[in-house]
């Protein structure tokens, strides 16, 4: 399958970031991320808490960025792809944009 790359920004977006899965353990998460237009999800960074992710995106009424990237583009982890696709799937019925 290919996809096209395009750009649906047309302005200043406020961006959150969940680089760190002690951010999980915030009680104040979902109040945090409250005037963000959309939360970018580093899944490359905390591969072990991708069930977490899914209850967070779900509670938040903030758009998903779904990121899983691997060591070339910055990413952590060394995930093998099959991980990385497998963490995709179970990411996208909750994410609203993938990177």
């Amino acid at each position: 399958m290919i996809v096209e790359k395009s750009s649906f920004v047309r302005g200043v977006w406020t961006v959150g970031s969940v680089s760190d899965a002690a951010t999980f353990g915030d009680p104040e998460l979902v109040r945090r991320f409250e005037g963000c237009d959309v939360v970018e999800y580093r899944v490359d960074c905390w591969p072990d808490e991708v069930e977490r992710a899914v209850e967070v995106m779900e509670a938040l009424a903030v758009p998903a960025l779904v990121t899983v990237r691997v060591g070339a583009e910055g990413g952590r982890n060394e995930l093998t792809r099959a991980r990385r696709e497998e963490m995709y799937r179970r990411l996208l019925p909750v994410a609203a944009l993938v990177d």
